[in-house]
């Protein structure tokens, strides 16, 4: 799913959009954007930007195969990855060390000593100074993490640069857009993140601070200033926090062609094509099971370690989990029901109007089982079937292909056009 500006719940008028753009030319590097848009200084270049509109397109599919060799093999690791990487294993490090004290303080305190409850007796231990030793030991170590990816996310920005010169170099290339995602959205939740603290912390302890005041206690402006200084940073992050997504949204719709997902795997170059079959079966209970398999033809296009990593990476939600086997392509996802807070509502709009393209029996007492499409039935046979393979978990050599038949349109079909057939 692409972000654009009417994601946002301001549209941005057009000396926003102007700021906005002049802002990814500085974020990105004035200097990469400018050769990449073929513009001389801030006006001409920010207004290129805004002109270009690049889409999604078999080409810049291609081009995304020519930038992910470039990352692998040319693009440097800047300090701000090298840093940040360093600070979350350290972080991570001394956060376990802490945790793992405080439980061996906790063990040595019932054993060693005569109190019966383990927290008193760890106060008392090597002079007193354990738990506040591990309480900063903890304490550094989550501000490292925290830190850690605050610089991941920085590092995005700034290998974003190198990936414009790249771009630079190849004729035509902003046009057809750069083929990855944009990376400034990624700084946004750390601002939000700062804004929220800061509004609630700052409340708080405004309303401490006027709680002091009315129980007489008139030494109340050490809480009372901190109060305003923490609103202030909520404020100042706030502000950012909307510069940061109005920027994200100029770079989204005029530079980058690839999107987010809110479903499946992350979207790159080896996903951006996706297969889509939703299997409805009817369980013998009073509703029916819904599974929706999702193949990733260009996934045979990649090496046994980058399809690894796509594994171990996982999807982007709750529900989605890889079934194909390891080492094997093309990737294919399963999504299925079996989550509290998931339902179906978002099958029945996207295959609402789609076709039936096959039937087959489940593996638990041979029940049917229906296979759907949303568009272009007449494809599933030659291109889409041979995906999965045995994959949807019915029993072997049951899937049939039937007549395209046009399913219903309504919003909430999947229970009465189950039942009919039942």
């Amino acid at each position: 799913m692409r972000m654009t500006e009417s994601g946002y719940r301001s549209p941005m008028n057009p000396t926003q959009r102007q700021h906005a753009a002049s802002r990814v030319r500085r974020w990105l590097g004035a200097a990469e954007i400018d050769a990449l848009l073929g513009a001389s200084g801030e006006d001409a270049a920010t207004q290129l930007l805004l002109e270009n509109t690049p889409a999604v397109t078999t080409d810049s599919v291609e081009d995304g195969w020519d930038l992910l060799e470039f990352e692998r093999a040319d693009l440097p690791e800047s300090a701000a990855e090298h840093w940040g990487r360093l600070c979350r294993r350290v972080g991570g490090l001394a956060v376990i060390l802490a945790f793992v004290g405080l439980v061996a303080g906790l063990v040595v305190g019932m054993v060693g000593t005569e109190h019966d409850d383990a927290f008193e007796a760890l106060p008392g231990m090597l002079g007193g100074i354990l738990l506040p030793v591990l309480g900063v030991l903890g304490g550094a170590g989550l501000l490292l993490v925290v830190v850690g990816g605050f610089l991941g996310s920085v590092a995005k920005v700034i290998d974003a640069r190198a990936v414009a010169r790249w771009a630079a170099a190849r004729p035509g290339q902003a046009q057809r857009g750069l083929p990855t995602q944009e990376p400034i959205s990624r700084l946004l939740g750390w601002f939000v993140a700062v804004s929220i603290i800061g509004w609630g912390v700052g409340g708080f302890t405004g309303i401490f601070g006027i709680w002091l005041m009315g129980e007489g206690d008139f030494a109340v402006w050490g809480p009372l200033v901190a109060a305003a200084a923490l609103c202030l940073v909520g404020f100042l992050s706030a502000r950012a926090g909307r510069a940061v997504a109005r920027a994200a949204a100029v770079a989204d719709r005029h530079l980058y062609v690839l999107g987010k997902r809110e479903r499946g795997l992350p979207l790159d170059v080896a996903t951006s094509v996706a297969e889509s079959v939703l299997v409805v079966s009817d369980p013998m209970v009073v509703t029916y099971a819904a599974e929706e398999f999702t193949a990733y033809p260009l996934t045979t296009r990649l090496s046994e370690e980058d399809l690894r990593t796509r594994r171990e990476r996982g999807a982007v939600d709750g529900y989605t989990e890889v079934i194909s086997p390891s080492g094997t392509a093309p990737l294919v996802t399963r999504e299925t029901t079996n989550h509290e807070h998931h339902d179906d509502r978002h099958w029945q709009r996207e295959y609402a109007g789609g076709w039936l393209v096959a039937s087959g029996r489940t593996l638990d007492f041979g029940r049917p089982a229906w296979l759907m499409v949303r568009d272009r039935p007449e494809r599933f046979a030659q291109e889409v079937l041979p995906l999965f393979e045995d994959h949807f978990g019915l029993e072997k050599g049951s899937v049939t292909l039937v007549p395209p038949e046009q399913l219903p349109e309504d919003e909430f079909w999947i229970k009465d056009w189950v039942k009919a057939r039942g």
